[in-house]
């Protein structure tokens, strides 16, 4: 039981694969513009697939995935961050006036989220220049979200690098990414699966590359190239990686990134105002 509260509780949404199928434009004399909301909904639809994918491989019923998605639903109406009708419960900013903090609020409220509902930590022990911590507390039935950053590591980068990070993070604290893999973990674990057993199916690998594409995608196809630029910019750079069980390589996150680039360049992406 304790194992099972912890997975559902503290999941980091590090967890991220799709190829992009990119909107073409048809052959006429102007390209078509795609509102963000339709690019929304095609990654929405391609979780909704990786999703399905994970259960086949584990014999997950539909009923126990509606539900995973109906509670999901049910969360995000009554979680402060947004919903800003909603009292936040304790929030913890630890360096208020610190300018990645500052930074962070931004992109938050950028992103239509509700900044002051969102702790922003400053942690070095962390992996990596940020990640997005979404506990789930049975007592309250509520979501707590918090946001680290190391700045250590954010020194390493540009000012558009850590704008641009945060707003991968961004994507997936609103897409709900840690809640929904906590709920599925829980009841794998029901199952009698171990942590090595899902995290090393390759239904599971693809579920979480998923994860860091979409992230990586939409916050370039909501913010625009400066964003999608500084993203690719950092992989390029100082984010080098090799593929893990976890995440993509930096040399395919970079060439999905170069395509949605290219559409934003030809204003193939209708960027939100």
């Amino acid at each position: 039981m304790k194992r099972l509260m912890y997975a559902l509780a503290s999941l980091m949404s590090t967890i991220g694969t799709a190829t992009l199928l990119l909107y073409h434009a048809p052959q006429s004399t102007a390209p078509a513009v795609k509102p963000v909301v339709l690019w929304k909904h095609y990654y929405d639809q391609k979780n909704d697939s990786a999703l399905a994918q994970v259960a086949k491989a584990f014999n997950v019923p539909d009923e126990t995935i509606a539900e995973i998605k109906a509670k999901i639903v049910e969360l995000k109406s009554r979680d402060p961050v947004f919903n800003p009708a909603i009292k936040p419960g304790k929030v913890i900013v630890t360096h208020p006036d610190h300018p990645l903090t500052l930074c962070a609020r931004e992109c938050l409220a950028q992103g239509g989220l509700c900044q002051h509902a969102v702790s922003i930590l400053m942690d070095e022990t962390i992996q990596g220049a940020a990640s997005t911590l979404q506990k789930y507390s049975p007592r309250t039935d509520r979501v707590k979200t918090t946001l680290k950053i190391n700045p250590t590591e954010m020194d390493l980068r540009t000012p558009a690098q850590q704008k641009a990070i945060l707003m991968h993070e961004k994507e997936h604290l609103e897409q709900y990414d840690a809640i929904e893999e906590g709920y599925l973990l829980v009841h794998l674990f029901k199952q009698g699966y171990s942590q090595e057993e899902i995290d090393e199916h390759p239904a599971m690998v693809h579920y979480h590359h998923f994860k860091e594409f979409r992230a990586d995608q939409l916050a370039a196809i909501r913010e625009g190239i400066s964003i999608g630029q500084a993203l690719k910019d950092d992989l390029s750079t100082i984010e080098l990686n090799d593929e893990t069980l976890s995440h993509p390589s930096s040399v395919n996150r970079i060439a999905q990134m170069d395509q949605v680039l290219q559409h934003l360049h030809d204003n193939t992406i209708a960027v939100a105002a």
